[in-house]
């Protein structure tokens, strides 16, 4: 699974339960921490505003706001990596994949 800084909210509520469960490798970089889950609430005026009412937690007891998820593999994507049109994150993650893949396959 792929997850990064710019990673919020669900996505990173999605990250910690991947690591938790070992479902596999997350590869990128730690995510923001940013997961209060917020409702909307109108005032009288028509604006609205939001107001947190629930937090999540890892097992253990760790509060995922401020804590982001930390990757298996740690790996920046530079602006240059943007600029030149390619994503190492992706291709590690892939990469890891097929080498897992090839770890199942040598056991059958």
């Amino acid at each position: 699974m792929l997850a990064n800084e710019k990673s919020y909210s669900n996505a990173e509520i999605l990250a910690h339960a991947f690591s938790t469960l070992e479902r596999g490798t997350l590869v990128g970089e730690q995510t923001y921490g940013g997961v209060i889950s917020t409702g909307v609430h109108t005032l009288i005026d028509g604006a609205t505003v939001r107001r947190p009412f629930r937090g999540w937690y890892l097992p253990d007891g760790t509060d995922m706001e401020h804590h982001g998820a930390e990757p298996d593999i740690v790996l920046r994507q530079t602006p240059q990596d943007e600029v030149a049109g390619q994503d190492r994150q992706l291709e590690r993650a892939v990469e890891d994949m097929l080498e897992r893949l090839d770890q199942r396959t040598d056991r059958r």
